[in-house]
């Protein structure tokens, strides 16, 4: 028969059990809150760049509007002062567009 020694180390053993359970189990929680916080750090890092990618491309597409608005007036206003020229270069890139796409 067990003898009250071996039943007080086997209380000792399920008691020293029972702790490294509950420490265990505040381990994992641990473990899944500093996931949930990183990835939650991650999702705001990348939402912020994400953003300042946006505003960079708005910026980058409002630059290009007006410089392609700005040739457009220079292009207008060379075809009003220099009307024969601008018929001629148009007849010219006719010519040569119907040179190119007229072979077979």
């Amino acid at each position: 028969m067990a003898s009250a020694a071996d039943n007080k180390d086997i209380d000792d053993l399920k008691a020293q059990i029972d702790a490294l359970k509950a420490d265990i189990s505040a381990l994992t929680g641990t473990v899944r809150d500093i996931g949930k916080n990183r990835a939650e750090a991650f999702r705001t890092a990348a939402s912020d760049q994400a953003g300042v990618w946006r505003d960079q491309g708005e910026a980058a597409m409002q630059e290009a509007r007006a410089k392609g608005m700005q040739a457009y007036g220079t292009a207008e206003q060379s075809v009003r002062d220099n009307p024969a020229m601008a018929v001629g270069i148009a007849a010219g890139i006719g010519f040569l567009t119907g040179l190119i796409f007229g072979r077979k």
